[in-house]
């Protein structure tokens, strides 16, 4: 719980620095808890991509549209989210769609010029030869993609039903419960920053001491740290002893037993011996 906290904290630090403002941090983390909760993907997928997006220029209040279009033209699939995010962000950084980009784009499962085909009328040859002149924009691939995500496109809330698969709802699940434990983490942070900081201030004044203190010290520490062995050794002998106790008193108690026994048939020999002489 406190790694996912201190995670959380890290997160907001960056997106902070990265947007310029801790609001704008938290509200953009906040959009993308809450679509993480109701897709496929977890909130660090969905951060990661958003950070992606970021690094290449994208605008920030392009971010959440972007995530909704890729995630449902991947179709929920974290492999292909992962690809798409790249290569479109790749594509809107150099504002125009390459032939790398497009191969990028079609093995990630998405070809936009197919788009641009059905709506245009233009051959596939006649985008390629457009593309290879650079003639195919940045807006143009992502027009096309909004296409292919709205009604009617074959995209369309596709990321929506994969979450209702049990793969989709047990993903949302663990993401829930990753969440709560992130929130839950990063609200005791302020009661253990003190103590770590009080280590550490601790640690580097070990550096400072003079030689015959620290001997002194790490002698104290040697003797600390074999307290549990001894006590371990010392627990060990004890019941070793005892066990020792009750076996010698287990076998004692079957001696005398024995003894009684022979007793009593050495009696009873007597009697039968003295019965046969008065028949004699």
């Amino acid at each position: 719980i406190i790694k996912l906290g201190a995670e959380l904290e890290d997160t907001e630090m960056v997106f902070t620095t990265m947007l310029g403002s801790a609001e704008k941090a938290s509200k953009m983390i906040s959009n993308v808890q809450t679509m993480a909760s109701k897709t496929p993907f977890g909130t660090a997928e969905l951060l990661d991509a958003t950070k992606l997006m970021l690094n290449f220029g994208v605008a920030s209040e392009d971010i959440m549209g972007n995530l909704e279009m890729l995630g449902n033209i991947s179709g929920g699939n974290k492999q292909r989210f992962q690809s798409l995010a790249l290569v479109f962000s790749q594509v809107q950084s150099q504002g125009k769609l390459m032939g790398g980009d497009l191969l990028q784009m079609i093995n990630a499962g998405f070809n936009p010029l197919q788009v641009i085909s059905e709506k245009t009328g233009k051959s596939m040859g006649e985008l390629k030869d457009l593309m290879s002149k650079g003639a195919i924009s940045a807006e143009m691939v992502t027009k096309a993609m909004q296409i292919a995500t709205s009604e009617g496109g074959r995209f369309n809330e596709l990321m929506a039903k994969q979450a209702t698969t049990f793969n989709g709802l047990m993903s949302t699940l663990a993401d829930n419960f990753e969440l709560a434990g992130a929130k839950l983490g990063k609200s005791l942070l302020p009661y253990i920053k003190p103590f770590v900081e009080t280590l550490i201030r601790m640690t580097n004044g070990l550096a400072d001491l003079n030689p015959k203190v620290m001997a002194v010290i790490l002698g104290f520490a040697g003797l600390a740290a074999l307290i549990p062995v001894v006590m371990v050794t010392v627990g060990f002998l004890g019941q070793s002893y005892i066990s020792f106790m009750q076996t010698m008193t287990m076998l004692n108690s079957g001696i005398l037993k024995m003894v009684a026994l022979f007793s009593k048939w050495n009696i009873a020999t007597k009697i039968a011996t003295a019965v046969q002489a008065v028949f004699n």
